[in-house]
C-alpha cells in the first residue's frame, strides 16, 4: 500500500470513530467499575502499516509448516499417546479463543479510552486468527493420524462431554457478567498473562519431544501475540486502580479469576503434559517445575506482587494454595485418574502408565507410586473387554467424585471439599474459594453494595446430572461416541487397534447404570448426607499428615491380617477406609450386634481429619437410634481450650463415656499420664458433666507410639481418687496383664476390655485361655467387657468363636470352665449395665450384671500442682 493510499484509508476509517458524532452510543455491556474519560490518541495508522503484514507472514509460516509436516511424514513418528490427548485439547482450546474475541467488544464498551479501543480491536482479530489456525491444525491431525475417530467429532463432542463442561464454563467466563471482571481481569490479567506461558510455551516443548512439531509452530505463533494482549490488560488494570471505588472489585475479581484459572488450566494442561507424554527423561521438567518457573516466579513475583505498591491486596494465600495443590496434594494426578476412570465416555483413548512412567513420576513426585501406582496397575489389568466391567464400575478403591459447582472440575482433593445448601439445593465445591465465588462473590450484594452487572452460576451445570440413572451403553450411544461400525466405542483404555477383540463395544459396557453423585446427595437424609460427606472427605492416604499416619494404619493392618481367619481378611485399600454401609452390615446384619459402643480415636498429629471420622460417626448414631452409643475423645494437653471443647462436645453429643489415648502425640509431647494435673482437671470435669465411663487404651504398642506411654500404673492412682468414674482398660493392659489384674482386683471401678486380646482365640487359643482365665480369677465376670476393636476385626467370627470356646481340659485344674452365664455377661450384659441400656426381660439374668453403688474414695485428694 502506498503512503498516499494509506493516508486516505486512515482518513476514511477515522470517520468511523469510537465516539461517532452522528449518534449517541448505547452501553450494551455493563460494568460496576468506574473510569474517568481518558485523553484521545490514535495509533491506528501504525497498526495498519505493520500489524497486518506481520500477521500475514506468521500465517504463511504456520501453513507452510503444516505442508512440511505432511511431506516429512511426521505422523509416522509422532507418539499415539500424545495425539490422543490432542483430541480433547484441540476440541477445547478454540472455544476460549473465540470467546476471547467476543469479549473484546465488551471491554471496548466499558473502557472510555480510544487508544485502548484500538488495541482491543486488534486483539479481537488475533483471537479469531488463533482459533482459525488451531481448527486447521485439528483438521490436519484428523486427515493424517492413524485413528481419526474423535478428531472428526470434536465440536459436537466438546458440547456434550463431561470434560467439555469444564472448558465451556472456563471460556464462558470471558463473556458473561461484569464486562471488566470477565473480559479484562479474568481473561487478560490472569488467563493470558499468567497461564498462557504453560499453555503456549511449555506444552509445545512437550509436543516436540513426542514427535509433534506442528503444535509448537502453531502455538508459538499464537504466543507471539500475547504480549500485546498483556499490555491491554495491564493498561485497563491501571486505569481501574486510578479510582479508589474500584479497589474492592479488583480484589474480589483477582481472587475469583486466579482461582478459577488455576482450577481449570492446571487441571487440563498439567494432565496433557504429564500424562500425554512418552518422554521420560529424568532431566525433563515436571509440570510442577514448569509451574514454579512460568507462573510462580514470572507471573506472581514479577507481575502480581508489584501491584501492591498501588495499595492492592494480592491473593498470596491462593497462589500458595495452588502451588500446594500441585506439589503436595496431587491435583494433576487426581485429574488424570478422573479422566481415565471416565474412558467409556471419552472421544480419545487413554493408555495405562508403564513401569517407565512409574519410575519418572516417583522421581519427580516422591510417593507417587504408593498413592497412584496401584490404581494404574488395575487400569492396565482391566484394559480389555470380556473379563470385567469398565474400571469405573469395578472395586478398585476409587469413588467417582463430586463436581465442583463453580469451576466444574471435580472435588478431587477430597479433604478440601465443601458441601453447602445454596439456592435451595445441596452443592459441592472443590474448595472454600469456589464456594465463596458462588455464595459470596457472585451475589446480589457484595460487601454491602449491589453489583448489578455481576454474573450468576445457574442452570444444569453438572454433566453427571443430565445422565443420572441411564445405562452406560445408552449414554455412549446418545453422545455419538461410536465408531463407523455402529458398535465399537471411540474411547478405549488402551492404544491397541489391531485386534478387534480387544476393542470395547456397546454390548461390553451395557448393564452398568450411571448415577450422579450430586443427584444422590440431594436425595439423602441429613444423617446419610453427613455420613457420606465424612466418608468422601477421609481420602485414605490423603488423610495422612506424615509418615507416622501410614505407620499407624500399617501396624493396625498387620494386626488384622495376622490374627484373623484367612477368609475374613480384607484387602489393604478396603481396610484403610470401609465406609458406613459396610460398618452397618458387619455389625447389625452379619455380626449379631444389638448395640455397639463407638470409640473415637483422633491422632490429630498423624491425620488431617482425625483417624476416626467424628461427623460420620455421629451421623451413624443418628441413623441408628437405640443401636449405637458414641464416646468422643479429649486430650488434656489442650488445657483450658480443650476443657471448653469437652463441655461443648458433652452437650452436643450427649456423652456417657470418653476414649483416651495416653500414648497419642501432641507437638513435642509423646504421651501423658492420667494422674497429671491437667488430666485430673479433665476427669473432674467429666464427673460434673455426668460422663462416667472412661475408656483408656492400655495395650500393645502401635507403631510409632511409645511403649511406656501405654503403661497401666497411672490407672491405679486415678481409680482410687475418682470413684465416681469407671475406668475401662481397653486391651486389658496387654502385655502387662499381671499388672492390670493386680490393680483391677483392688479397684472396684476398674474394668477390662477384651479388644485385641480376643482375636488370639483364633491364632493362639491356649494363650487366650490363659488371658480369660486370669481375668475371671482376678477381677471376676462382672468386670470383663467384649470388644471387637472393629474394624481391626469383625465381630461375627469373634462372637462365634467365643460362644464355642472353652478352657482346655488340661488347663482346667488352674482355670475353671467358662459358664454360659459368664459369656452372656461378657458379651453384652456388663456393658449394658455401665451404659444403662435396656435389656429384654428374656435375656436378663436372675442376678444383674455389673457393679453399682460406687462411692467417692474418702482418701482422694487434689494434688497441690493441679492448675486452678
Amino acid at each position: 500500500m502506498s503512503r498516499q493510499s494509506l493516508t486516505k484509508a486512515h482518513a476514511k476509517i477515522t470517520e468511523l470513530s469510537w465516539d461517532p458524532t452522528f449518534a449517541t452510543p448505547a452501553t450494551r455491556f455493563g460494568t460496576d467499575y468506574t473510569f474517568e474519560k481518558a485523553p484521545k490518541k490514535d495509533p491506528l495508522k501504525q497498526i495498519m502499516r505493520s500489524y497486518f503484514p506481520m500477521e500475514e507472514e506468521k500465517d504463511n509460516r504456520v501453513y507452510g509448516a503444516m505442508d512440511g509436516a505432511i511431506r516429512g511424514n511426521m505422523f509416522r513418528q509422532v507418539q499415539q499417546r500424545w495425539l490422543e490427548w490432542q483430541k480433547l485439547f484441540l476440541s477445547i482450546i478454540p472455544f476460549p479463543e473465540i470467546s476471547a474475541a467476543r469479549a473484546m467488544p465488551m471491554a471496548i464498551d466499558a473502557v472510555p479510552n480510544p487508544e485502548i479501543h484500538n488495541g482491543l480491536a486488534v486483539q479481537m482479530i488475533d483471537e479469531v486468527r488463533h482459533s482459525t489456525i488451531q481448527m486447521n491444525l485439528k483438521k490436519l491431525y484428523m486427515n493424517n493420524y492413524i485413528d481419526p475417530a474423535g478428531f472428526d467429532m470434536t465440536e459436537k463432542a466438546f458440547a456434550n462431554n463431561y470434560a467439555g463442561t469444564i472448558g465451556r464454563q472456563f471460556g464462558e467466563g470471558f463473556i458473561t457478567g461484569d464486562a471488566i471482571t470477565s473480559a479484562n481481569i479474568y481473561l487478560t490479567v490472569v488467563a493470558e498473562t499468567a497461564f498462557t506461558n504453560t499453555l503456549f510455551v511449555a506444552m509445545p516443548d512437550e509436543a516436540a519431544a513426542n514427535g509433534d512439531y506442528l503444535l509448537p509452530t502453531v502455538f508459538h505463533s499464537v504466543q507471539s501475540d500475547e504480549s500485546r494482549h498483556i499490555s491491554n490488560g495491564y493498561s485497563i488494570l491501571l486505569m481501574a486502580l486510578a479510582d479508589e471505588r474500584n479497589r474492592p472489585l479488583l480484589e474480589r475479581d483477582l481472587r475469583y479469576a486466579w482461582w478459577n484459572n488455576h482450577c481449570v488450566v492446571d487441571a487440563a494442561i498439567g494432565t496433557f503434559i504429564e500424562y500425554g507424554t512418552k518422554d521420560r527423561r529424568k532431566d525433563r521438567e515436571s509440570y510442577a517445575e514448569m509451574w514454579r518457573r512460568w507462573i510462580y516466579d514470572d507471573y506472581y513475583r514479577s507481575y502480581l506482587i508489584p501491584l501492591e505498591k498501588y495499595g492492592l491486596t494480592i491473593p498470596h494465600d491462593l497462589v500458595e494454595e495452588a502451588w500446594k495443590r500441585i506439589t503436595d496434594k496431587g491435583y494433576v494426578h487426581e485429574v488424570a485418574r478422573f479422566f481415565a476412570t471416565g474412558w467409556p465416555v471419552n472421544y480419545w483413548r487413554i493408555d495405562a502408565m508403564t513401569d517407565k512412567d512409574f519410575e519418572w513420576f516417583e522421581h519427580k513426585y516422591p510417593g507417587w507410586y504408593s498413592k497412584y501406582g496401584k490404581w494404574w496397575e488395575e487400569y492396565n489389568r482391566l484394559a480389555y473387554p470380556g473379563r470385567n466391567k469398565p474400571i469405573a464400575f469395578e472395586e478398585v478403591g476409587y469413588q467417582y467424585p463430586h463436581r465442583c459447582w463453580t469451576c466444574m472440575v471435580p472435588a478431587l482433593i477430597r479433604e478440601d471439599m465443601v458441601v453447602e445448601k445454596v439456592d435451595n439445593q445441596w452443592r459441592t465445591y472443590c474448595s472454600e474459594t469456589c464456594y465463596w465465588t458462588d455464595a459470596v462473590a457472585f451475589r446480589e450484594e457484595y460487601q454491602g453494595k449491589p453489583p448489578p452487572n455481576m454474573g450468576r452460576l445457574t442452570g444444569f451445570r453438572e454433566w453427571e446430572t443430565l445422565h443420572h440413572g441411564k445405562d452406560l451403553a445408552d449414554i455412549v450411544s446418545d453422545l455419538g461416541y461410536v465408531r463407523d461400525d455402529g458398535k465399537t466405542l471411540v474411547g478405549q483404555p488402551h492404544l491397541d487397534l489391531d485386534d478387534p477383540k480387544k476393542l470395547w463395544t456397546l454390548d461390553d459396557v451395557r448393564g452398568n447404570t450411571f448415577q450422579s453423585p450430586n443427584v444422590l446427595l440431594n436425595q439423602m437424609s441429613d444423617a446419610e448426607r453427613d455420613a457420606h460427606i465424612a466418608a468422601y472427605r477421609d481420602g485414605r492416604e490423603s488423610n495422612q499428615k506424615n509418615l507416622h499416619g501410614k505407620q499407624f494404619i500399617d501396624c493396625f493392618y498387620d494386626y488384622h491380617k495376622n490374627l484373623s481367619p484367612e477368609e475374613v481378611v480384607w484387602d489393604y485399600d478396603t481396610y484403610t477406609y470401609y465406609g458406613s454401609e459396610r460398618f452397618e452390615r458387619d455389625l447389625f446384619v452379619d455380626g449379631y450386634v444389638d448395640h455397639a459402643i463407638f470409640q473415637a480415636t483422633l491422632l490429630s498429629d498423624f491425620y488431617h481429619n482425625g483417624f476416626g471420622q467424628t461427623d460420620e460417626a455421629l451421623a451413624l448414631v443418628a441413623k441408628n437410634p437405640g443401636k449405637l452409643t458414641y464416646n468422643h475423645a479429649y486430650d488434656p494437653r489442650h488445657e483450658e481450650a480443650g476443657l471448653e471443647q469437652l463441655r461443648k462436645d458433652a452437650d452436643r453429643m450427649n456423652l456417657q463415656g470418653v476414649k483416651l489415648y495416653t500414648a497419642e502425640w501432641h507437638g513435642d509431647s509423646r504421651g501423658y499420664k492420667l494422674d497429671e494435673p491437667w488430666s485430673r482437671r479433665y476427669l473432674e470435669e467429666c464427673i460434673k458433666l455426668g460422663i462416667k465411663n472412661i475408656h483408656v487404651h492400655k495395650g500393645p504398642t502401635i507403631r510409632p507410639l511409645d511403649r511406656d506411654a501405654f503403661d497401666v500404673s497411672d490407672v491405679d492412682k486415678v481409680a482410687t481418687d475418682y470413684l465416681d468414674l469407671r475406668f475401662v482398660v481397653e486391651h486389658v493392659g496387654l502385655p502387662r496383664l499381671e499388672d492390670f489384674c493386680w490393680i483391677a482386683t483392688q479397684e472396684s471401678n476398674v474394668y477390662g476390655g477384651l479388644a485385641v486380646a480376643l482375636p488370639f482365640i483364633h491364632t493362639r487359643p491356649r494363650y487366650f485361655a490363659q488371658i480369660i482365665g486370669e481375668l475371671l480369677y482376678w477381677i471376676g465376670e462382672d468386670k470383663i467387657l467384649f470388644g471387637s476393636d472393629y474394624a481391626l476385626w469383625t465381630p461375627k467370627w469373634l462372637i462365634e468363636k467365643f460362644v464355642d470356646f472353652q478352657i482346655p481340659e488340661d488347663m482346667q485344674s488352674e482355670y475353671a470352665p467358662i459358664t454360659v452365664e459368664q459369656k452372656q455377661k461378657i458379651l453384652g450384659l456388663n456393658a449394658a449395665a455401665l451404659y444403662d441400656i435396656d435389656v429384654p426381660a428374656d435375656l436378663q439374668l436372675a442376678e444383674p450384671a455389673g457393679q453399682e453403688g460406687v462411692e467417692v474414695a474418702a482418701g482422694a485428694r487434689e494434688p497441690e500442682s493441679v492448675p486452678s
